[in-house]
């Protein structure tokens, strides 16, 4: 009986991890997607120009924020471009 309880109770425990997990990955996927709805539209809101200066094209946006990773590339915040420190951009030049 000992046995059948202790078996059950692992049973459970690793129901209950699942659970936890598939819960974890469906929320971290509806972050990701909320992430990338919200690049889409903040550079869809920028100019031509704007856009051209950090070098992409309008039709691009979709397919760059996308692919994984690459949108991190584009620091945007409240429709601005990020600016690096000048210490930032002495050192990547």
């Amino acid at each position: 009986m000992n046995n059948t309880v202790n078996s059950e109770n692992k049973s459970n425990v690793f129901q209950g991890r699942f659970r936890r997990s598939f819960v974890k990955r469906m929320v971290d996927q509806l972050k990701d997607w909320n992430n990338r709805r919200q690049a889409i539209q903040q550079l869809n809101q920028m100019s031509d120009n704007f856009l051209k200066d950090i070098g992409i094209e309008r039709y691009q946006i979709s397919d760059l924020v996308n692919q994984k990773g690459t949108f991190a590339a584009f620091p945007i915040s409240h429709n601005k471009a990020v600016k690096k420190p000048a210490t930032e951009i002495k050192r990547a030049a």
